[in-house]
């Protein structure tokens, strides 16, 4: 079986019984089984089916850093977490970045974190997005708020 596992959250690929899920639950340490289908439309939002629990917001922490999102809202690229980390070790010292389509943070939160950026510019037009951006702002906040801004 594919799987994902993201916070508390498993996004699952294969077909399962209904009977199993319980117990999928129990041995990943999840709330919430769901199987995205696809990402749709510029706001890139996900088409999706809860097939266990009820809770679709989590926390995932990922190279220290952590993203507060609801994954009925909201899409999670797992796979680029190498790429978010390379790009925040490419940002210069007092460095501006302007981070568009920034989604909910994921490269302007590990900018933040991992840089010696001056300003990081985080740029959204999907408001669940958006907000899921500030609070990630908010989140990391110990180390990225004085110098990020959502706009």
């Amino acid at each position: 079986m594919k799987y994902k596992k993201i916070g508390d959250i498993l996004i699952i690929n294969d077909e399962y019984s209904d009977e199993g899920l319980e117990e999928l639950s129990k041995k990943h340490h999840v709330k919430t089984i769901m199987k995205i289908d696809h990402i749709q439309g510029t706001k890139r939002e996900p088409v999706y089916k809860v097939l266990f629990g009820n809770e679709t917001e989590t926390i995932n922490k990922e190279n220290g850093c952590l993203f507060k999102l609801d994954l009925s809202k909201v899409m999670w690229s797992k796979g680029n977490n190498n790429e978010r980390l390379r790009i925040a070790k490419l940002v210069e010292d007092d460095e501006t970045v302007i981070d568009m389509f920034a989604g909910i943070g994921y490269f302007t939160i590990p900018i933040g974190v991992h840089s010696n950026a001056k300003q990081v510019y985080a740029i959204e037009f999907n408001p669940n997005s958006y907000h899921y951006l500030c609070e990630n702002i908010k989140l990391n906040n110990n180390q990225i708020f004085y110098k990020s801004k959502c706009i």
